[in-house]
């Protein structure tokens, strides 16, 4: 990849972060630790601690189930009308990748969990994030959607992609606007959240000390870090592993 940036935290603090290369193959705009960066799946996480914050907040239950959030839910499906929050943030839910069903699964529960949100108060999850996630956290450099464009030079890194049996990467194409309008309204809440790494501790920082600054219950701290079933497996919006 033509540039890398990592930030290391440890005891409660930042211990190192820095940035190398550029921003994009063949351009030689620096790549910086001020730039934001796209966070794929830690979006999940996000989502779920909104959720885990409506739940402190009486608004919601980690027991509330589909069918009490929407009131067309006779046109659904009905093997999953008591489906549970966290079964669905859990990946519990009974909802099986084949290759007839959509292919990125993983992505259903969060996007269902994030309508159930929108639905029980009347806002949309953009919002909901702001208000619960960014702005509580200060997590200034946030934004939703994808951090760079075509722009020469680029003001964001842009992903690229390492073809096989090649040493020089390319660059990944930029998604239409029909295609990124469709992905953004289904991935948004799974993946679409953009930071520099230093905001990106602040959220993992809250997940640490949550409890003891009333950002999260102790009982929701520890729920959005417990295994739903078994020893090894999905928690909600984490995988937990066994390391004993």
């Amino acid at each position: 990849m033509p540039g890398l940036s990592a930030l290391a935290l440890g005891n409660d603090k930042i211990l190192g972060q820095g940035a190398n290369g550029y921003r994009r193959q063949d351009y030689l705009s620096p790549l910086l630790i001020s730039d934001p960066v796209n966070i794929g799946s830690y979006s999940k996480w996000m989502t779920v601690t909104l959720a885990g914050r409506l739940v402190d907040r009486k608004q919601l239950s980690w027991s509330t189930q589909i069918h009490e959030c929407f009131p067309n839910y006779n046109t659904f499906n009905s093997a999953f009308r008591n489906v549970t929050v966290e079964q669905l943030l859990a990946h519990c839910a009974g909802i099986q990748k084949t290759t007839t069903f959509f292919n990125h699964y993983d992505l259903v529960f969060i996007y269902q969990q994030a309508l159930m949100m929108e639905y029980i108060t009347g806002q949309e999850w953009e919002s909901l994030i702001h208000e619960h996630i960014f702005i509580p956290l200060q997590i200034t450099s946030a934004r939703i959607g994808p951090v760079y464009d075509e722009n020469l030079l680029p003001k964001a890194p842009i992903g690229h992609e390492l073809p096989v049996n090649s040493t020089k990467p390319i660059l990944r194409s930029m998604l239409t606007p029909n295609i990124l309008r469709v992905e953004y309204a289904l991935s948004a809440p799974s993946g679409f959240v953009a930071c520099t790494l230093h905001d990106w501790t602040k959220f993992l920082y809250a997940h640490i000390i949550g409890k003891t600054t009333g950002y999260l219950s102790k009982d929701t701290a520890a729920k959005l870090k417990r295994l739903y079933i078994s020893v090894d497996g999905d928690g909600p919006g984490v995988v937990v592993y066994n390391r004993a």
